[in-house]
């Protein structure tokens, strides 16, 4: 068993690696937001993983208010796999975010317990710890006027522990969970920008399975951070088991469209642009976002935590 869940870690700490050693550390105050949730929300959610026999590696990439001049960039990769002796998750993940001349780097690793409720029904609960990392690179901004007392005309580097928790409930396709997340910010001074905000989230989703040829999956997210608070709802259409179609709605802030594909049961890909509403409409075309999502096979012992939940929840197709 040790050396089972040390080549999930291995496998998993890998694909991380790949990822940070790739990009250079992207940040706003706010935790960026993607578009594509659906598919992985370890990300402020570290009860969220899937109980199944396979790792899960999700890649998301997302370039905010095209055609705007420094406008967001964020990329994000989430790692997941599940040890049924254990009845355990296991989660990595990181959030690179560039905006202006602020950068962040986001880093943490997750667990999860999985409690059996009889049949498919679970509950889980799980925390995750690591860091954020913040630059400002303040003396390339150019000021209109001298001594603008809000921009600091000089690089900064800050660097502080961060840790989320999180709750979530499963029961035949239904998925429900509840976080707290940037959980350490209450331990500093609330107005530094170098400290993030602490964010609470609830989503709520289902994947319902028409026929052989047709599955529907409806996603609800609420997000309070940063003083504001955001909602959306999505909803895609399965068709065929290998490609997908959705619309979505983010209350007050853009309307989503989405596609994509699935390759030999494995790699998921999926594309989704956003048209934004406001006064910042009139200066950019849309955002765009990519979502790579790739399940290795593993041969983990399941235990009394059952897999009678369709794709997404953790049933693989060659099964």
């Amino acid at each position: 068993m040790q050396k089972k869940i040390s080549g999930i870690a291995w496998k998993m700490g890998l694909l991380l690696s790949m990822a940070v050693s790739s990009q250079a550390a992207f940040a706003q105050r706010d935790a960026p937001i993607f578009s594509q949730q659906m598919f992985s929300s370890v990300n402020f959610n570290p009860a969220a993983v899937i109980p199944a026999n396979q790792i899960q590696a999700t890649l998301f990439g997302r370039h905010q208010w095209m055609g705007f001049e420094g406008a967001p960039t964020s990329i994000m990769l989430n790692l997941q796999g599940f040890v049924g002796e254990v009845k355990s998750g296991f989660s990595a993940g990181i959030i690179a975010d560039r905006f202006g001349r602020s950068h962040a780097l986001n880093a943490k690793v997750g667990y999860s317990y999985h409690l059996s409720l009889g049949g498919s029904s679970y509950f889980q609960f799980g925390l995750s710890a690591g860091f954020m990392f913040k630059n400002f690179r303040g003396s390339e901004v150019i000021l209109d006027q001298q001594g603008d007392p809000l921009i600091i005309p000089e690089d900064v580097i800050d660097l502080k522990p961060d840790a989320d928790f999180g709750i979530a409930f499963a029961a035949k396709g239904f998925m429900m969970g509840v976080s707290a997340t940037h959980i350490t910010s209450f331990l500093y001074n609330q107005n530094n920008y170098y400290v993030p905000d602490a964010g609470y989230y609830v989503f709520l989703t289902y994947l319902g399975r028409v026929n052989d040829k047709l599955a529907l999956q409806p996603y609800v997210r609420a997000m309070y951070v940063g003083n504001a608070l955001k909602m959306e709802a999505d909803f895609r259409a399965e068709i065929l088991q290998w490609f997908y179609v959705g619309a979505g709605y983010r209350y007050n802030e853009a309307i989503k469209a989405m596609a994509g594909i699935s390759l030999y049961g494995k790699l998921d890909i999926g594309y989704c642009y956003d048209v934004g509403f406001g006064k910042i409409r009139n200066y950019q075309s849309g955002s765009h976002e990519i979502v790579l999502s790739l399940r290795l096979s593993t041969n983990n012992n399941l235990g009394d935590v059952t897999r009678d939940t369709p794709r997404y929840f953790g049933e693989n197709k060659d099964e």
